[in-house]
């Protein structure tokens, strides 16, 4: 098993590639669930899984997409399935929460042009026939 390069110590690194842009990591949860999201009984069992993509910070200049293997679970009191969430995971996006808490995220436009050197030149006008 790969090392832990994310540093999130509550996700399991399975695998890592890496091409000219980007790290693509794939991972699943190293907690147990706690229970159903509904009715919060502990009698659930596993109803399958899916892969989702979650956006993390950039490291060493490449983009860093996290699959991460997403299991599905049956409440056996109610009936209900539900994903598990991971507490890395913001809850409203496809991103860690550290980046959605990044500093580069919640810069003014102009810091944003003046830290990455953007033109913030508006293109020249249309002519009118």
């Amino acid at each position: 098993m790969p090392a832990n390069i994310l540093n999130l110590p509550q996700l399991m690194v399975d695998s890592v590639t890496e091409d000219d842009h980007n790290y693509h990591i794939h991972a699943h949860s190293a907690l147990e669930p706690s229970g159903c999201s509904d009715c919060k009984s502990k009698r659930i069992v596993g109803f399958g899984r899916n892969e989702q993509l979650v956006k993390d910070l950039p490291m060493q200049g490449k983009r860093v997409e996290i699959y991460f293997d997403t299991r599905r679970f049956r409440c056996k009191e109610c009936g209900r399935t539900f994903l598990e969430k991971h507490p890395d995971f913001h809850s409203d996006r496809a991103m860690t929460s550290r980046l959605v808490a990044s500093p580069e995220l919640t810069m003014h436009f102009h810091e944003l042009t003046r830290a990455f050197h953007l033109r913030t030149q508006l293109p020249m006008p249309i002519p009118s026939h």
